[in-house]
């Protein structure tokens, strides 16, 4: 199946990961929410992407300084526009009380090492284990969750291609490799299949590079316009 999965939710449409943002990726069509988890100074797992505040609420600290009642009075839908002023900080345990009984798939990218058993305890709680997968960009963190004698859906966000990481990852068994779209290209399509791996793409900035990584056969794309891809999907339903 092949998965739409709404980055940060709709986030070319909404503020980034805010129930608004979720609600909307879903109304546009896709079947996955993609989002990013961190832990805030008093051990709340909580929704958000950069190292900083700076960029969505202007403040030069991290989610791990401060705490989740301090974060919860801050405005993270005022950066985006004024339709979204008093959008308030997610918890991951909210996003899966909200959105887990849902058929979507769930992909949960842990931005902190350290946070990784907690991740898996929440998902674990609101949600089957075929319905998520956990995700991250630190190879030592995918690697200690299939270290796991019950171990989750695991992929690695790779910002560069490296063979050596992906034979890492075979010997692990972990099964979903995301590649970075713009430099995505047929020969390591041919190497990720043939090795079997689920081939979900991400850095999807516009159009072109969405209907690049579709044509080169894909089975999942993170993307900020999750209608667009769906119109892509149904176009090319349509032709087959």
């Amino acid at each position: 199946m092949f998965v739409n999965y709404a980055h940060r939710g709709a986030s070319h449409y909404a503020p980034e990961n805010t129930l608004p943002a979720f609600y909307k990726g879903l109304e546009m069509g896709a079947n996955g929410i993609e989002t990013d988890v961190q832990r805030t100074r008093d051990g709340v797992l909580v929704l958000h992407h950069d190292d900083t505040l700076f960029r969505t609420v202007g403040i030069d600290k991290r989610v791990s300084e401060m705490t989740f009642a301090e974060l919860r009075t801050l405005d993270f839908g005022a950066f985006f526009s004024e339709e979204f002023l008093g959008e308030r900080i997610v918890t991951l345990e909210e996003l899966l009380i909200f959105f887990g009984g849902k058929p979507v798939q769930f992909a949960i990218e842990i931005k902190q090492e350290g946070i990784e058993t907690e991740t898996l305890t929440i998902c674990d709680q609101y949600l089957k284990r075929d319905s998520f997968i956990i995700t991250s960009f630190s190879l030592e963190s995918i690697m200690k969750l299939g270290k796991l004698k019950h171990s989750p859906k695991l992929g690695l966000l790779a910002s560069k291609f490296d063979k050596g990481e992906i034979e890492t990852l075979i010997a692990a068994g972990v099964g979903q490799y995301c590649p970075f779209a713009p430099e995505l290209d047929l020969e390591q399509m041919t190497y990720l299949g043939e090795r079997n791996f689920n081939i979900r793409a991400w850095g999807i900035t516009d159009e072109r590079v969405m209907l690049r990584a579709l044509d080169m056969g894909v089975d999942g794309m993170t993307v900020n316009f999750p209608d667009k891809l769906r119109d892509a999907l149904e176009n090319y339903a349509e032709k087959e």
